[in-house]
């Protein structure tokens, strides 16, 4: 009887204990579909502040190698991480001064959690001394701001190459009438200049018309048009618009693109520019029609260069150190399709360029051979060196100017511009 007691009580605790075992794992799993499913403006606006005391220190407290102190790198991940180092230029760098010096993070969507961690590694490891932010999200600033309060030893560099001038007041304490900026050095496109250095060269190559696509149920903003068609006026080339049923995707965009686009020819002839629309889009169109091409470079160069099949097809095909390659490949497709002369991209694309300068500068903040003021002499020759070893290019031409907003100068909110490279 004794034994049948045991045996029934033994069951009933194996019963008990599962019970409690499944609402817990029950718990835990709701628990984290609820982070994973956490909004990253929500992440930021609840993102935990984190003291050095306090913080795990899990980064590595060997001193830098090679180096004076170590950089830490932030990029967004983006097609994997091979990909990623080779396209944001993180191995080139990882290969000259070693991963030891130079740290590499990607800055993940969710959960909070793994945000949470790279703070309380580069909080912890005194050895970093300069913060490049490569990511172009907005939700990363929170934290920027987090490890800058922790860590006001830090040299904090924005390189953001697709950063926009109107987004400026993200990168300020408070807002546009302070002249601060949360960062040390803030390396973006020059929107303005860019727009110029685009018109300079298409009316180089011999355009007559700059055609800007417009939404085709009314003008995108009447502000824009106005303002390019004067500087299209003060460039020496007509200015003409024409509708696009924009918000398309895929097949349809195509579609659009085969239906208007002779109409555009038609009217306007084939010495045009066309701009408003995603960039590989205009190129296959260039090609197809022969018509002329001057890239704005900032973004879609790569995708761009994926049209010739020589490119597409090699390995490594985001590595800079393919970049001369890439050119050569090119002309001999453009000599193919008889369109020497009337197409034009950026040698570089940018965003290994605006993290390889970010890194060399800071390291030459490291040493003391640049002040806390941004040094644009300095930062220029980093820029034209890159061009130079990778793209096998002398004397590229790069603008760097401060950027100015509102009658206010942002001395070290420096606005990026490049001259173009015509396959002729």
């Amino acid at each position: 009887m004794f034994k049948k007691f045991t045996i029934l009580f033994l069951v009933l605790l194996l019963t008990i204990s599962f019970i409690s075992c499944k609402g817990n794992r029950q718990t835990d799993e709701s628990s984290s579909e609820e982070l994973l499913a956490s909004t990253v403006t929500a992440a930021d606006e609840t993102m935990p502040e984190t003291t050095h005391d306090e913080a795990v220190s899990t980064a590595s407290a060997k001193p830098p190698v090679n180096l004076p102190g170590k950089i830490a790198v932030i990029t967004e991940p983006k097609w994997g991480d091979g990909i990623s180092k080779l396209s944001s230029g993180i191995s080139l760098l990882q290969e000259k001064y070693g991963e030891d010096d130079i740290l590499h993070y990607f800055w993940p969507t969710w959960p909070d959690d793994d945000k949470q961690k790279i703070i309380d590694e580069i909080i912890a490891d005194e050895w970093i001394k300069v913060l490049v932010i490569a990511d172009d999200g907005r939700e990363i600033d929170t934290a920027v701001k987090i490890m800058r309060e922790k860590r006001d030893d830090l040299f904090l560099i924005y390189a953001e190459h697709k950063g926009a001038q109107s987004e400026i007041a993200y990168r300020l304490d408070t807002d546009l009438s302070k002249n601060a900026i949360v960062a040390d050095l803030v390396l973006t496109t020059d929107a303005t200049n860019a727009f110029k250095n685009f018109l300079a060269q298409a009316k180089k190559m011999g355009a007559k018309t700059l055609v800007c696509l417009t939404d085709a149920y009314g003008v995108i903003n009447a502000n824009y048009t106005s303002d390019r068609e004067k500087e299209c006026e003060d460039a020496g080339l007509k200015f003409a618009t024409a509708d696009f049923p924009f918000g398309l995707c895929g097949s349809d965009t195509n579609n659009a693109v085969n239906e208007i686009f002779p109409e555009i020819y038609k009217k306007h002839g084939k010495d045009i520019v066309i701009t408003g629309l995603e960039e590989f889009r205009l190129f296959s169109t260039s090609i197809g029609a022969k018509t002329f091409f001057a890239s704005s470079g900032y973004y879609w160069a790569d995708v761009i260069f994926s049209s010739v099949p020589a490119i597409n097809e090699m390995g490594a095909y985001y590595d800079p150190k393919n970049i001369a390659y890439k050119h050569e490949e090119m002309r001999k497709y453009l000599d193919e399709n008889n369109m020497l002369g009337r197409v034009s991209l950026y040698p570089v694309t940018l965003p290994p360029l605006f993290t390889h300068t970010a890194v060399e500068y800071g390291i030459k903040w490291m040493k003391g051979e640049v002040s806390e003021e941004a040094d644009i002499i300095v930062l220029e020759q980093i820029m034209t060196d890159f061009i130079t070893e990778y793209a096998k290019i002398d004397n590229a031409g790069v603008y760097l100017n401060p950027i100015k907003i509102k009658n206010t100068d942002y001395p070290n909110y420096i606005g990026f511009s490049m001259d173009h490279l015509l396959y002729k």
